[in-house]
């Protein structure tokens, strides 16, 4: 017999990884970094990571994001 597995800690650790993973996806874009080079992924999932757990650090300057990217890490 299979028992259904619903909890809340695991709704919520589910809603983290999947609005974390959707932050990553969306910093990583192109039209979202306006810094030299191009931004590289483990910098976009540390500011994603950063912005939902409402940390403040950041690896790289806010100021090098485009309105796209900063609207990102505000929501």
């Amino acid at each position: 017999m299979k028992r259904a597995v619903y909890s809340d800690s695991l709704f919520m650790l589910s809603f983290f990884i999947v609005v974390i993973a959707a932050g990553t996806a969306l910093l990583s874009l192109p039209a979202a970094w306006a810094g030299p080079g191009r931004l590289k992924l483990l910098d976009a999932l540390f500011t994603a990571t950063s912005a939902v757990c409402v940390t403040g650090p950041a690896t790289v300057h806010t100021t090098l994001y485009t309105r796209l990217g900063q609207t990102v890490i505000a929501f």
